[in-house]
């Protein structure tokens, strides 16, 4: 592997005390940050130990993406705070016959150019592309941890937009970068807050997955219950494939019917309770209600083909088909069963396609007896409702991560006066 480029030895290491400074946040203009005893601002250029640029070999020649040394571009870093693999890999020769270079391993990557602002502790050496540079760091003076966490906050994050340059692509300079002040506290509260917010993010990252997995279930499900049913009976063959014996194979419209919603305005509106659903959800709120809920609609223009169902009063918009008629059948199940239809497959890539209840109507479709409706229901609105609540947790904690980043990183909150556990996270005290 080639050489790191551009070194230069960082600056001194923070002393053991200090008086309270007050500091402009964001650099040289805004609000007044006032720093306690001990802490201090320094630049990313002082604290670094060198700087590592990048590049891309030539896509021309395929032997280069035949080796074994993992490479990346901005497009890599996102949430998680640490690279564990590469994008792309290159050989020994593409390293050195480019611009591009290895950074290597525990040191901070930061976006440059293209999504500037982004970064990242690499996990593994990883050569960049020109998009990125490398900031090399010692462990034994910074937590890499903690520097990342301020790279990623809203005030540091602030002055890199503020110093973006370019008419095509925007990024800021080497200059720019180096001169990023940094608040700095001791190193022993710089682990303690990276260990606080990482124990944060593991959290979010838990949440992501469980949404990830639920939405996974939920479709699985929906395929197994909608051509085999519940109670793993014989199949026989229809018209539209093999469905279970009990099952009835019909028209849709003897299944349901679909009706045209209502026009409404946003000016004949008076506010109220009354969900107005248009073909992306509910738009707004009406005090009057068209139909009684619950209730099955149908995106007829704009988003072709969405189901929603709606569990109160509630008025279908115009661009809409509710269902008018339900014929005995249970409406939640309803609502799964539409979306196995996929009636989006309608839209013909026309300017301003529509759904024509008429053409729907004429599907063969095969549906369960009423009580096994009810069941699988049942069953998808549970799964539903897990997926719904992992959705509110990742919200809240993104929305606590975002909090003490600021907090934390600005003294607003010190981490020794916090008393955080993380009973609902990882069940283990934090510090």
């Amino acid at each position: 592997m080639s050489e790191v480029r551009e070194q230069h030895q960082g600056g001194d290491l923070m002393s053991a005390s200090m008086t309270r400074a007050k500091i402009p946040e964001g650099g040289h203009s805004g609000p007044t940050v006032e720093l306690p005893e001990r802490w201090q601002m320094e630049t990313l250029g002082k604290i670094a130990a060198g700087f590592v640029s990048g590049g891309t070999p030539s896509t021309k020649n395929n032997e280069f993406w035949k080796g074994n040394i993992p490479w990346i571009t901005s497009k890599w870093l996102n949430f998680k705070l640490h690279l564990e693999s590469g994008e792309k890999f290159i050989s020994e020769d593409a390293l050195k016959q480019s611009t591009t270079t290895v950074v290597p391993k525990n040191n901070l990557i930061f976006a440059t150019r293209v999504g500037v602002g982004k970064v990242a502790v690499n996990n593994l050496d990883l050569a960049i592309n020109q998009d990125l540079a490398g900031v090399l760091v010692h462990s034994d003076c910074h937590d890499i941890r903690f520097l990342a966490y301020q790279l990623r906050s809203d005030r540091i994050q602030r002055t890199v937009v503020s110093q973006k340059r370019g008419a095509t692509i925007q990024g800021i300079t080497r200059d720019a970068l180096k001169e990023l002040e940094i608040y700095l506290p001791p190193l022993a509260e710089q682990r303690k807050i990276a260990g606080v917010l990482c124990l944060v993010q593991q959290a979010i990252e838990q949440q992501e997955k469980l949404i990830a997995l639920t939405t996974e279930l939920k479709k699985t499900l929906l395929h197994k219950l909608f051509t085999e049913g519940l109670h793993g009976e014989p199949q026989k063959q229809t018209d539209i494939g093999p469905m279970p014996e009990s099952w009835n194979v019909k028209r849709l419209d003897d299944f349901c019917i679909l009706q045209r919603g209502f026009d409404i305005t946003k000016k004949e509106q008076i506010p109220g309770n009354i969900p107005v659903v248009s073909s992306g959800g509910i738009a707004s709120y009406h005090n009057i209600a068209k139909v009684k809920g619950p209730g099955v609609v149908v995106g007829r223009k704009g988003t072709l083909g969405t189901v929603h169902y709606v569990d109160m009063d509630y008025w279908p918009h115009d661009t809409t088909l509710w269902v008018k008629d339900f014929k005995g059948h249970d409406p939640l199940f309803t609502s799964y069963f539409l979306k196995t239809l996929r009636f989006e497959r309608y839209n013909s890539g026309a300017s301003n396609p529509t759904l024509n209840r008429n053409t729907v109507h004429a599907e063969l479709v095969a549906y369960p007896k009423p009580k096994e409706q009810v069941e699988i229901g049942r069953i998808l609105r549970t799964v539903e409702n897990k997926g719904r609540l992992h959705e509110r947790k990742h919200v809240a904690l993104t929305a606590l991560f975002h909090t003490m980043l600021h907090q934390l990183m600005t003294a607003q909150v010190r981490v020794d006066d916090l008393d955080l556990y993380t009973a609902n996270l990882t069940g283990n005290r934090v510090v």
